[in-house]
């Protein structure tokens, strides 16, 4: 059982320096990198997630896995949920052939660089083909994972594990209606049609230095993270000290890149925030759901920044 434990622990640490390595490629691709270099990336990121792909469906990896998840009743608490986790996803994973996850980061890569040419351009039909075989892999992949329920279950299940669309489907027809009662209420109100736009315009340069004021009071630690500019801002992590987030000053006005920014940096300080500690580099030491982690980031932009007080 020891030679197992050690076993998982050792590759899940490899596979999270590898997703490190990804990530990191990432960055660059939508920051600093010649846009001439789409396609090398797309090579290079490809060849990464194609050995992450085998080490995590290795036959060496399942059987370790099985042998414990058999005796699972007798290991720690730690030890339990890492074993069930990573199983359960080991076990989707070995669904896909390395193939196509080397080609669905391919053609993603690639579509990159097309969607921002595309964007500045103001032409769809740039991006249309490239938008459309990453649909046909995305019907792909479903063929070869097929949870059960609705199709989406499987796509929305690598983001928010064991949600289905039957239970959105259900919470979102209480909520519809609430929201539009809610919605009706605030928009019939004196106040509220009152309301005018704020005639407020700021270059670049002020843009910067207003998102500087609004990072300081958010007490972003930069000797832990970056901020940086991107067609679409985003945030990532590298590692557990090392999370980049971007934002972008191309609109005149002064809220888009003031609450993107608040947006951008609230998923950062929750990358930042996360407790590692005995989870390091364990499939538990990430975020539970890409939900939460939207949650935090959305706290931070609309019940913080839009605040009246802040």
């Amino acid at each position: 059982m020891k030679e197992s434990l050690n076993y998982i622990y050792k590759e899940q640490k490899e596979v999270s320096i590898y997703g490190g390595i990804a990530a990191l490629l990432g960055w660059d691709q939508m920051t600093y990198m010649p846009s001439k270099g789409s396609e090398e990336r797309a090579e290079q990121l490809s060849l990464v997630s194609r050995l992450v792909h085998e080490r995590v469906t290795s036959e060496t990896l399942y059987n370790h896995l099985k042998k414990l998840n058999d005796v699972a009743n007798s290991l720690t608490k730690k030890d339990s949920l890492v074993v069930t986790k990573l199983l359960r996803d080991v076990e989707k994973a070995r669904k896909l052939p390395a193939e196509f996850v080397e080609k669905m980061t391919r053609t993603t890569s690639i579509a990159y660089g097309i969607w921002q040419e595309a964007r500045e351009k103001n032409d769809f039909t740039l991006f249309q083909p490239h938008l459309e075989q990453i649909v046909e892999l995305e019907k792909q992949y479903y063929d070869y994972i097929k949870l059960p329920g609705h199709p989406y279950n499987t796509l929305l299940d690598d983001y928010e594990e064991g949600m289905t669309v039957e239970v959105l489907q259900k919470e979102f027809s209480i909520l519809r209606k609430q929201l539009v009662e809610l919605l009706q209420t605030i928009t019939t109100t004196e106040r509220y049609q009152r309301q005018r736009p704020v005639p407020l315009t700021l270059n670049s340069i002020q843009q910067k230095e207003s998102c500087s004021i609004l990072l300081k009071h958010m007490n972003i630690p930069f000797d832990r993270a970056r901020l940086d500019i991107s067609t679409h801002p985003f945030t990532t992590s590298m590692g557990d000290d090392d999370v980049r987030f971007t934002t972008n000053y191309e609109r005149g006005g002064f809220f888009s890149s003031f609450f993107s920014t608040a947006h951008e940096a609230g998923h950062a300080l929750y990358e930042l925030g996360i407790l590692k500690g005995e989870y390091k580099d364990t499939i538990i030491s990430n975020a539970p759901s890409l939900g939460i982690h939207e949650s935090q980031s959305r706290f931070w932009e609309n019940m913080i920044a839009r605040s009246k007080p802040f």
